[in-house]
């Protein structure tokens, strides 16, 4: 076969090797920027917290105060301006409000991919995936985000895609999904109900009079079982949260006992200007340990460690 050569309109591929003109701009911009929802999937995932508290912590850390960029469909990369709106925040604002007024259990699910949004109420999920789809094309600078003090020890830019957390919210997951299960059954069953009941009592068969009697007995049953399982879902859900409570106090306890042993205060807990704070010191103990942790994230945990109280 005749072996034509690379020319000028067809530079995507030559002997088996992509020469793409865009190719080039398109990989700089992978590696120098991140799109903002997947900064939220980074957080999450590779940190096993909830989305929720994942958004109170941008908003509270004000990650606004960083660049936000939009990239259009031709790539070209243009600077928001944050003097005029403030989008980063409203975004922020309208992922934890969209989390509010779904279901309690919404509030401790993680964010993995698009996939795990099935495991959000559907109020929740449909808004989340408009917002995501409103923002697709907004962006931060990577070495913005690797600079900016509260992400420090918690952003994991380079990690494996493949990374994910075990799913900690799988028996409220399976729950759900059986709830959901029976009340699809439910709707079957009225639907059948209506449709023996719809035509005169002359035209019924004894047989039809008995499978209506049946399928009320069946929806009393499952009307009784959804109760119970949604009774359920609620105390595994306020288990979830006691159990996490209970946890960052047994830390918390324990900082503040090493903080005295170590004559160490907890007057202050965020203070790190001074290298003699007990947060610059704890700081820079763990860098010196080869670790990142934040003075953001150390600052809370010593107030948390403030604040314990004797036991009863």
């Amino acid at each position: 076969m005749l072996s034509l050569p690379c020319t000028y309109f067809d530079l995507r591929v030559c002997e088996g090797v992509k020469v793409g003109l865009m190719d080039k701009i398109i990989r700089e911009q992978t590696e120098n920027y991140i799109k903002a929802n997947d900064l939220l999937i980074n957080l999450s995932s590779m940190n096993s917290e909830p989305l929720y508290e994942v958004v109170q912590y941008l908003l509270y850390s004000d990650l606004n105060k960083l660049n936000l960029y939009y990239i259009d469909s031709n790539k070209k990369i243009e600077k928001l301006n944050l003097d005029d709106k403030d989008h980063v925040g409203d975004f922020l604002e309208a992922i934890k409000q969209s989390i509010e007024l779904g279901d309690r259990k919404d509030e401790i699910l993680i964010y993995s991919d698009e996939e795990s949004l099935k495991n959000f109420s559907t109020h929740t999920r449909s808004e989340i995936l408009r917002f995501i789809k409103l923002r697709a094309n907004y962006y931060f600078k990577r070495s913005d985000l690797l600079s900016f003090k509260p992400l420090e020890g918690i952003l994991h830019l380079d990690a494996s895609s493949d990374h994910r957390p075990s799913n900690t919210n799988k028996i409220i997951i399976e729950l759900e999904e059986r709830i959901n299960e029976l009340l699809d059954e439910l709707r079957d069953k009225d639907s059948k109900i209506d449709h023996l009941l719809s035509y005169s009592s002359s035209d019924k068969s004894s047989t039809d009079n008995h499978l209506v009697k049946q399928l009320r007995i069946e929806v009393k049953e499952q009307q009784e079982e959804i109760l119970a399982l949604q009774s359920k879902l609620e105390n595994s859900v306020d288990k979830d949260k006691k159990l996490n409570t209970k946890s960052q106090n047994y830390v918390a306890k324990i900082v503040l006992a090493m903080s005295e042993i170590a004559e160490l205060s907890l007057d202050n807990p965020y203070a790190s200007h001074d290298a003699n704070t007990t947060n610059s010191i704890l700081f820079d103990q763990i860098r010196k340990n080869g670790m990142k942790v934040s003075n953001q994230v150390i600052g809370n945990w010593l107030k948390l460690a403030a604040e314990q109280t004797k036991d009863d």
